[in-house]
């Protein structure tokens, strides 16, 4: 199986972290390439003079392939029709790494040290002609070299170093026989002590920890075995560190790994099913119990109660007292005051009925308007068929939907001014004795 992805930025020079997006998905960069000639010095480790030794080919020949006669020549790339002189900007595909996996090393000596890749390369305008991504040219030429977004190359080479070596196509093919899932761990601090010692690797998933693991420390305590609880994978080696000899050691067989069934087991889910936090459910439920019978009384225990106003409810009752208090208000304002606890008098009311006031002022003309509205009901006729507490009950009605709207601007209460003659003749009860 053959895998390519694109290097991510900022990896470590001549290390390659790949991605996971796809061909599509690649960010490409600009490239210069100059297609004159390097010096002497520059041109070293190329292809063997005189050929290669017997039983070896030259796996990257120069290609002897098709060319489309209508294809637009790209003026400075190598091998290209149309080459000029001058250095050349151009788009590039950026760093990607080649994996082949799942392939046998062939047996014998008659076999290159290193395995070989060779990548073609194809666009729309060269339909059907496929050509190698790096052509024998480039052991005459410099390579092209990556540039930044002003167009200027990202290493530059300092003239008074010693020429890079050019490397030809021939090598530029190699690959390296790395294992994979393999780790390699570089300590900086010292660990363990001389004698047994028992040491595990454990591979976990980084989502499950914030910020790359660093609240993980150099000699932190770890919880014991069963280690699958954590691990995606997990193994241990055992030995008499730097002693030699080596003694048997428990759970450590004879090639020095810990048994695999000392490492892992049978993890059990952690439930909260313990009396402990049964017994922390059953206070709280018991608590909400307590609150909802101290403020909801009578929920649980039903009583007889009306919901809608019925004058019998008025008849357990041996009077009603509605207070009216004033601090510093004027005539007008306490007369609307006592006109509306008047017509709040229940309808077909069966106990009396009593209207107060409470001046903290104590002033004499509040006492004589309130006297004055006292003569005034007692002047109400009983009239019309109804009874007199019905005939009051009306009247007042009347006058409190001529005096509802009025506030302290149009009473001028607080307000300079003196009150309108309109607003006085529905106060004084004029207007609701026209009505």
């Amino acid at each position: 199986a053959i895998e390519m992805r694109q290097c991510l930025d900022g990896a470590t020079e001549g290390k390659c972290e790949t991605a996971t997006e796809k061909f599509k998905q690649w960010q490409c960069h600009k490239c210069q390439y100059d297609p004159s000639a390097v010096g002497q010095d520059d041109r070293r480790l190329q292809i063997i003079p005189g050929g290669l030794p017997d039983g070896l080919e030259d796996p990257d020949p120069a290609p002897v392939l098709p060319v489309n006669p209508l294809a637009p020549a790209t003026p400075g790339l190598p091998g290209v029709a149309g080459t000029s002189a001058g250095p050349t900007i151009y788009t590039s595909l950026p760093r990607f790494r080649v994996t082949v996996s799942e392939v046998s090393i062939p047996d014998g000596s008659n076999v290159f040290s290193q395995p070989r890749t060779f990548l073609l390369q194809s666009s729309m305008a060269t339909k059907g002609t496929w050509t190698k991504l790096y052509k024998a040219t480039t052991g005459t030429t410099r390579p092209p070299v990556p540039l930044d977004s002003h167009n200027k190359p990202l290493v530059v080479q300092d003239q008074e170093e010693e020429s890079v070596p050019v490397q030809d196509a021939f090598s530029k093919h190699a690959m390296s026989l790395n294992q994979q899932n393999r780790l390699e761990i570089e300590p900086g601090w010292c660990y363990g002590m001389q004698g047994p010692m028992y040491l595990v690797a454990c591979a976990v998933n980084s989502t499950l920890y914030e910020n790359g693991f660093t609240r993980f420390t150099a000699g932190q305590q770890a919880a014991p075995p069963p280690f699958n609880d954590r691990c995606m994978a997990v193994s241990g080696r055992c030995a008499h560190a730097c002693q030699s000899e080596q003694s048997p050691m428990a759970n450590c067989t004879a090639g020095g790994f810990i048994k695999q069934s000392t490492l892992v087991g049978d993890v059990t889910a952690e439930k909260n099913q313990s009396p402990p936090v049964w017994l922390f459910c059953y206070v709280l439920l018991i608590g909400f119990a307590v609150k909802v019978v101290m403020l909801c009384p009578g929920i649980f225990s039903p009583y007889p109660h009306c919901r809608r106003y019925d004058p019998e409810l008025t008849q357990s009752l041996r009077y009603i007292v509605v207070c009216v208090p004033s601090a510093g208000e004027n005539k007008c304002t306490v007369l609307r005051n006592v006109i509306g606890a008047i017509g709040c008098m229940p309808k077909e009311c069966r106990c009396r009925y009593h209207v107060t006031f409470v001046d903290e002022g104590h002033r004499a003309e509040q006492k004589v308007t309130f006297l004055k509205l006292g003569a005034l009901i007692e002047r109400i006729p009983n009239l019309g068929g109804s009874t007199y507490e019905e005939n009051v009950m009306q009247w007042f009605q009347t006058w409190v939907e001529e005096t509802k709207k009025m506030d302290l601007a149009k009473f001028k209460d607080g307000y300079p001014g003196e009150v309108d003659q309109a607003v006085m003749d529905r106060i004084c009860g004029r207007t609701t004795l026209k009505v």
